[in-house]
């Protein structure tokens, strides 16, 4: 389970953890948890509480970088992909030299999981001009 520690009203880190008692552990150490982000408010760390201290969480890390890669990059496909490619009318206006651009681009952005290192080093494909 996913939780927010909240520090002076500020989000301050994620952690993650498997039962109530790490989560008690934590607690006793003066921090409060909360499970849902404050609107507007980005995760700084990402820590697990293991035998009494916190952790890097490579896990959560990972996991919550690809949402927001794959989040950024959906995005980019609804709102300037997708209307250029999926209108007729636009694509067919377009060079066969641009249409391939637009297409690649496309591939290139579906593509980005599949790049090694994802989603911690993602290199973004070139935008067609």
């Amino acid at each position: 389970m996913t939780w927010y520690t909240v520090v002076d009203g500020d989000t301050r880190d994620c952690i993650l953890t498997t039962n109530d008692l790490e989560l008690a552990q934590a607690n006793a150490h003066g921090t409060r948890f909360v499970q849902e982000l404050p609107d507007g408010v980005q995760e700084l760390h990402c820590k697990k509480y293991i035998d009494g201290e916190f952790v890097d969480n490579i896990e959560l890390l990972t996991e919550l970088t690809s949402h927001e890669v794959r989040e950024e990059r959906d995005q980019i496909l609804i709102k300037m992909v997708d209307p250029i490619i999926s209108n007729s009318v636009r694509f067919g206006e377009l060079s066969s030299e641009k249409q391939e651009e637009w297409l690649n681009y496309r591939r290139d952005l579906l593509n980005l999981p599949q790049q090694e290192g994802f989603p911690l080093s993602v290199s973004w494909p070139t935008k067609p001009t």
